[in-house]
């Protein structure tokens, strides 16, 4: 948290950008660097601040050199199918609990958002991909900096259409890659208010469960203050003819496939993983089951559905004012 406030602070004061008008919507590969400079005692931890740094001049140049760039464009939007994503909340009966692995019986939202956007000459500017799934092809085994499924994605767009692919990680709560490396791999044992901004939103009333065992170092409840209600931020755009909803934390897929259902023939854009994190918003009817996701989330149940609900109020409330 420390961190990402000094990231988003420093780029903001560099950029003049209104706080309301960053969003910062992470990978989450897990073969990416890790960004928590409290861990400077470990292993290549002296690197860390250091890559803080240098991430934090490198967007605000891309930024600054974005603004200077300015032009007209048309963004035009298709949705299509992926298979790579599957549920990966796998009952293990011989372990008598739920494993993270490839669930072939439940469902995996497989949306693929596409935008293709051209300047006013018709010539391409830029391609946008919005998807939902764990980038974990390479799984824990990996000791390599990796951008995972992501970089290849962007590496076939650069190479098709010779302009920037840039992409958003979806509600991947409950997604992981098909054929994943972590497949029945163990588990530990272990409400919406406006803001005064025009483009964020607050959805409140999420309270924390009491503190639980957690094996996955510090636990996302230690990262919260003792607050029994948490404020989390919820960022309402429009992107053209699009919609788009970004939020903190892990969402489940039901948080893009209820809000695209609810606003049928708009393209919906849904970024977890956006500006901070502190653990997944899972469907409240899971609580209880054992699932990996309840065990490491702050969030106590119904929030997920309360996220869903200030969502769809910030998008109706923005469509209502275009």
């Amino acid at each position: 948290m420390p961190d990402e406030r000094e990231l988003r602070t420093t780029i903001l004061q560099a950029t003049g950008l209104d706080e309301a008008a960053l969003l910062i919507n992470m990978s989450h590969t897990h073969g990416g660097a890790n960004i928590n400079s409290q861990l400077a005692d470990k292993p290549g931890g002296a690197l860390i601040e250091p890559y803080l740094r240098h991430l934090i001049e490198q967007l605000s140049a891309a930024i600054l050199e974005a603004r200077e760039a300015l032009a007209p464009a048309w963004v035009t939007y298709g949705t299509g199918r992926c298979a790579l994503a599957a549920n990966r909340d796998l009952w293990d009966a011989e372990a008598g609990r739920f494993a993270v692995g490839y669930n072939p019986d439940a469902p995996a939202d497989d949306t693929l958002v596409v935008a293709r956007v051209t300047g006013e000459d018709g010539g391409r500017r830029a391609t946008l991909f919005n998807y939902a799934c764990h980038p974990t092809t390479l799984a824990w085994k990996n000791r390599q900096l990796s951008p995972d499924f992501i970089g290849a994605a962007r590496e076939v767009l650069e190479s098709a259409y010779g302009v920037p692919a840039l992409f958003l990680q979806g509600a991947s709560g409950e997604l992981a890659p098909r054929d994943n490396p972590s497949a029945r791999r163990p588990l530990p044992t272990a409400t919406a208010v406006s803001s005064d901004t025009p483009r964020q939103r607050r959805s409140r009333a999420c309270r924390r469960p009491p503190p639980a065992s957690s094996t996955r170092g510090s636990s996302p409840r230690e990262r919260i203050s003792d607050d029994p209600v948490f404020a989390m931020p919820i960022w309402a755009w429009r992107l053209g003819e699009a919609l788009v909803v970004a939020i903190p934390n892990e969402p489940y897929a039901v948080l893009q496939t209820e809000l695209r259902r609810r606003f049928p023939g708009v393209p919906v854009l849904v970024l977890g993983v956006t500006n901070r994190t502190m653990g997944y918003l899972s469907p409240e009817e899971t609580y209880g089951t054992g699932l990996y996701q309840e065990q490491q989330s702050p969030f106590a149940p119904g929030c997920l559905e309360q996220t869903i609900e200030a969502a769809t109020q910030a998008l109706e409330k923005l469509r209502g004012t275009s």
